[in-house]
């Protein structure tokens, strides 16, 4: 039985995107071992980066991401590409294959709530979410962290009708329950830089569907306070009033309700897919 670190992002604060990996491919894959060793298996979360892995003799990707074109890595023969996140990251590393993301694979686990109701926001998890809360408030949204813990999470996200999602991965949970979301562009993008646009059309174009975000403009707060809610932004604004500016941007969303979701077909086809490459590579690495 071959023995593989299992590598991805772990934030300190949390992010259910990344601590999904040993959630999901523990389960995926039953007859490997994880834990210290110098072959690495990447999964899940935009880890495709120029150098951070070179310290391992073997690299076995099934279904991670880039981050741009810019800083892929340098493949060569310890690099075991099965498939990635989606063609964005394919045409960055001039290899593999696309299928979609790991993280759909969650529905042959959780099944969708038969008792879904209301609205959920899915924030970045890097974002101070001190004024999504407010936005959530005046939406009468559920606010639902990336920060928390896998299963928490999942049950918070599978109570919900739509979801509003700054966070990508909560976009991909709730296309893996069957929720229809609607991608946010927000504070997101200053985090992120470039890799913003290039992992949402990595994954989306997986599934055979645009990437199309609600766009919340940035340049009115450019810091918000850390704590109480009279807080003034520099530019001068008051933080209360601003979230009820994006909180409208949100509410005329809700009333043309252009969520969207993958299609049943399509959907099947990458679970089924990517449920065979996983089977291999259980069978192969026994």
């Amino acid at each position: 039985m071959t023995t593989f670190t299992l590598g991805y992002h772990k934030s300190a604060i949390g992010n259910v995107g990344d601590d999904l990996n040993p959630w999901l491919i523990e389960r995926m894959l039953p007859d490997l071992r994880f834990g210290e060793s110098g072959s690495v298996l990447l999964c899940i979360g935009s880890i495709l980066v120029s150098e951070k892995w070179d310290g391992f003799d073997r690299k076995l990707v099934l279904g991670t991401g880039a981050r741009s074109k810019a800083r892929v890595p340098a493949l060569d023969e310890s690099w075991d590409i099965r498939f990635v996140r989606g063609p964005r990251s394919v045409e960055a590393l001039g290899a593999g294959e696309a299928i979609s993301d790991p993280a759909l694979l969650l529905a042959r686990y959780v099944r969708p709530s038969p008792n879904r109701k209301g609205i959920g926001i899915v924030p970045y998890f890097r974002t101070n979410h001190a004024l999504w809360r407010v936005i959530a408030a005046q939406l009468g949204a559920r606010l639902i962290s990336p920060r928390m813990p896998v299963e928490p999470f999942l049950e918070a996200l599978n109570s919900c009708e739509r979801v509003f999602c700054e966070a990508m991965h909560g976009s991909i949970f709730a296309d893996a329950l069957r929720i229809p979301w609607r991608p946010v562009t927000f504070r997101n993008v200053r985090n992120e830089g470039e890799t913003h646009h290039f992992k949402w059309s990595d994954w989306v174009g997986s599934v055979e569907l645009d990437f199309d975000p609600v766009v919340q403009p940035i340049d009115r707060m450019k810091d918000w306070p850390q704590a109480g809610l009279w807080g003034k932004a520099s530019t001068g604004w008051n933080w209360l009033q601003c979230s009820r500016e994006l909180a409208g941007r949100l509410k005329r969303e809700l009333r043309e309700d252009a969520f969207q979701r993958s299609a049943d077909s399509v959907f099947e086809d990458r679970i089924e897919r990517m449920a065979a490459v996983f089977r291999q590579v259980n069978e192969e690495f026994r």
